[in-house]
C-alpha cells in the first residue's frame, strides 16, 4: 500500500483548495452583472432556402409582420400555392415569423377578387407561419357599391352576417378595408368613402364586439386639397375632400374596437405628419399603426431620412405610445416568385427587407414592441417561438415570473416588475420560471 508523506499529502490539498477556488469564481460570475453593451438587431447571411438560392437567417429575434398579400388569380386552383411558396421563401430570408394575409381592398365588381374563404384553406396548412384578415375582397365592395344614404336595414344584415362569417371561419381581423385609396398607376383602382360611413360604424361595432381590429387603409386629408402633381386624374379626382374629422367620428363611435391605420410613414398626400399622428394617437386610445417602410411621394414624412437614419421625432413618437404601433409590410408575394409593393416607385425584391433597417434603428426596447409583442395582443395572435430573449450578465435580469402563474409576461422581468400590465407567450405549468 502506497503511503504519502506529510509533505505530499499537503501538497495535494493545497492543489484541491486552489482548483475549488478557481472553479468557484468561474461558476460565481454567471450571478454577476456584467457590462453590456446596447443590444442592436443583427441579420447574418447564411446557407440557402426552399429554392436553394443565398439567403439571409431568421434573426434571435421574432418579428410578425400584420400586412401583406398574395397576388394570384383566384380562378387558377394551383396558383395560390406558389404565391404561398414565394411568401414562405422571402420570409425565412428575411427573418419573419408570420405573417399577416389579406386581401387588398377590392371594389366593386373586380374580376380577381377573393376572400377569407381562399386564404383560410392556407393557415389550415401553414397555421404556424400565418393568419389572416379578411374584408377587402367582401365588406369592403359592399361600402363603396352603397352610398351612405343608400344604406337599409337589409344591407345592414346582410353585411353583418357576411362579417360574423368571416370570423367564424377564422379571421384574426377585418382588413384591409380603406376609405381613401389613391390609383398609382394603371389597373390600380382609386376608391373613396366617408370613414364614418354607416357600413364602417357598423365594422367597428361587429369588431368591437368579437374583439377584433379592423385594418384600415386611408390616405391623410385634413382639408379640401388638389391630387398631388405625381399622381393621374382620372381615375383620381383633381380634388381630395377633407376625411379626418369623418375619421375621428368612427375611432369615437365604439371605444372597444381598435382601428389600425395602416401604411404610418407612407405618405402620399405631404399631411400625414408626426405631429398630426400624435395628436390623434393622444384623442383616440382605439387608435393603432402599422408602419410600412417604403418610399412614398413624401418621402419628407417617412421614418427613415435620405441617409438611412431614424428621424428623431419618429422615435419620440413610437416612445409616447409604444403599444400602438406594429409593423405592416404591405408585401404583395407574387405567383412567379416576385415580391412587390404598391408604391410610386415601384420597388421589387430587395436586397434587404426594410422591416429590418427600421427595426435596427430603433432602441431595442422599442423594437421589440412594435416587432412582436403589440401584435399578439391587439390581433390575439399566437405563435409558436418564444419570446424576445432577454440580454444581460445579470441573472435577475433574465429570470421571469408570472404575473398570473399561468401565462409569462414578456414586460415582468426584473428590474421593471412594476410594468407586468400584459401577459404573453405561451401556457406553462403555475409557478414555473423561464430563462429566456
Amino acid at each position: 500500500m502506497f503511503l504519502m508523506s506529510m509533505q505530499s499529502k499537503w501538497k495535494l490539498i493545497a492543489v484541491l483548495v486552489l482548483t475549488l477556488v478557481i472553479l468557484g469564481a468561474v461558476g460565481w460570475q454567471q450571478f454577476v452583472p456584467q457590462p453590456t453593451q446596447p443590444k442592436t438587431i443583427t441579420i447574418t447571411p447564411v446557407v440557402t432556402t426552399i429554392s436553394g438560392s443565398q439567403t439571409i437567417a431568421q434573426p434571435d429575434r421574432i418579428v410578425i409582420d400584420t400586412h401583406a398579400h398574395l397576388q394570384w388569380d383566384p380562378g387558377s386552383e394551383s396558383s395560390s400555392d406558389l404565391a404561398v411558396k414565394t411568401a414562405l421563401e422571402n420570409m425565412e430570408r428575411f427573418g419573419i415569423q408570420k405573417t399577416l394575409i389579406m386581401p387588398p381592398p377590392f371594389p366593386a365588381r373586380f374580376a380577381e377578387t377573393y376572400d377569407h374563404k381562399e386564404l383560410a384553406e392556407i393557415t389550415k396548412k401553414y397555421p404556424g407561419r400565418f393568419a389572416v384578415l379578411a374584408a377587402g375582397g367582401s365588406l369592403n365592395p359592399m361600402i363603396h357599391l352603397t352610398r351612405p344614404e343608400e344604406v337599409t336595414l337589409d344591407i345592414k344584415r346582410s353585411f353583418q352576417e357576411i362579417a360574423e362569417g368571416i370570423i367564424r371561419n377564422g379571421a384574426v381581423g377585418f382588413g384591409e378595408t380603406t376609405a381613401e385609396h389613391f390609383s398609382l398607376h394603371a389597373g390600380h383602382p382609386y376608391l373613396s368613402a366617408p370613414p364614418d360611413h354607416p357600413l364602417f360604424l357598423l365594422l367597428a361595432e361587429i369588431a368591437a364586439n368579437n374583439n377584433v381590429p379592423i385594418d384600415l387603409h386611408m390616405e391623410a386629408i385634413p382639408q379640401d386639397m388638389l391630387l398631388p402633381k405625381e399622381l393621374d386624374s382620372p381615375p383620381n379626382p383633381k380634388t381630395l375632400r377633407e376625411n379626418m374629422a369623418a375619421f375621428e367620428r368612427l375611432l369615437s363611435y365604439n371605444r372597444n374596437a381598435r382601428i389600425i391605420w395602416a401604411h404610418a410613414g407612407w405618405d402620399n398626400t405631404g399631411c400625414r405628419t408626426v405631429a398630426l399622428m400624435q395628436q390623434l394617437l393622444q384623442r383616440h386610445p382605439n387608435l393603432y399603426m402599422s408602419i410600412k417602410i417604403q418610399k412614398p411621394l413624401f418621402p419628407e414624412n417617412m421614418p427613415l431620412n435620405e441617409k438611412g437614419d431614424i428621424r428623431p421625432q419618429w422615435v419620440d413618437l413610437i416612445r409616447s405610445y409604444p403599444d400602438r404601433f406594429v409593423i405592416g409590410s404591405d408585401t404583395f408575394y407574387g405567383v412567379a416568385g416576385e415580391v412587390t409593393w404598391r408604391t410610386p416607385t415601384g420597388e421589387t425584391s430587395p436586397k434587404e427587407n426594410p422591416i429590418w433597417v427600421f427595426l435596427r434603428k430603433l432602441p431595442p426596447d422599442l423594437a421589440q414592441k412594435v416587432a412582436y409583442e403589440n401584435v399578439l395582443w391587439i390581433y390575439n395572435v399566437k405563435t409558436d417561438s418564444a419570446p424576445w430573449q432577454i440580454s444581460s450578465g445579470s441573472l435577475l435580469d433574465i429570470v421571469c415570473t408570472f404575473a398570473d402563474n399561468t401565462y409569462p409576461s414578456v414586460c415582468c422581468c426584473v428590474p421593471n416588475p412594476d410594468r407586468c400590465t400584459r401577459q404573453i407567450g405561451p401556457r406553462v405549468e403555475p409557478k414555473e420560471r423561464k430563462r429566456f
